[in-house]
């Protein structure tokens, strides 16, 4: 979308200049130029064309925004667990996780959601088409918090693993206390 928006704005400057170019050549009668009044109406429709696609991804943009701030509950959850794993190095030097290893075990547990959403809704999709599927309200909250769930132990398996046995009680400890303060179950300075 971004590069589209670019690509029309780009579209946009070069046609300004063709007509700049072109009327400053035109000589002194401009209405006897028939390719030149060719050119202007040519290039007022590619311009009304390229506003109107402009706007519909403005459009797109600000539903993608809306639509992206009710996962923020899932995202905030990632953070919250990344962050943790990567201040383990304070524990132990040995604890060194990279973002990409993370990512994939954020990717693991979106499919695992999916799996799991899939197998519940079957019936459902067999009599929806994919693309035309919208979630309500109460399912989207389902599925987040499905998604939130699956992101903690996907997480936690994942981080446990490299764990020393007399770390993990800490760093679960550690985890559970950052959701409770999170979730505002415990104030900070508890």
């Amino acid at each position: 979308m971004v590069k589209s928006q670019r690509k029309y704005n780009i579209q946009l400057a070069a046609l300004e200049n063709n007509l700049l170019s072109q009327l400053k050549n035109a000589g002194d009668d401009i209405l006897a130029n028939i390719k030149l009044i060719e050119n202007l109406e040519e290039s007022k429709r590619i311009s009304d064309d390229i506003k109107i696609k402009v706007e519909e991804g403005k459009r797109t943009e600000e539903s993608i925004i809306v639509f992206s701030e009710k996962y923020r509950p899932s995202a905030e959850r990632g953070a919250l667990i990344f962050f943790l794993m990567n201040e383990l190095y304070k524990i132990h030097s040995f604890y060194m996780f990279s973002l990409r290893s993370f990512i994939f075990v954020i990717k693991r547990s979106i499919d695992k959601v999916q799996k799991k959403w899939d197998l519940e809704h079957k019936e459902e999709n067999d009599d929806q088409n994919d693309e035309n599927k919208e979630l309500s309200d109460e399912d989207l909250e389902k599925r987040i918090a499905l998604l939130v769930e699956s992101i903690t132990e996907t997480s936690w398996d994942y981080l446990r693993r490299g764990l020393f046995d007399k770390h993990k009680v800490v760093v679960i400890s550690i985890l559970c206390f950052r959701i409770k303060v999170k979730r505002g179950e415990i104030p900070l300075e508890q």
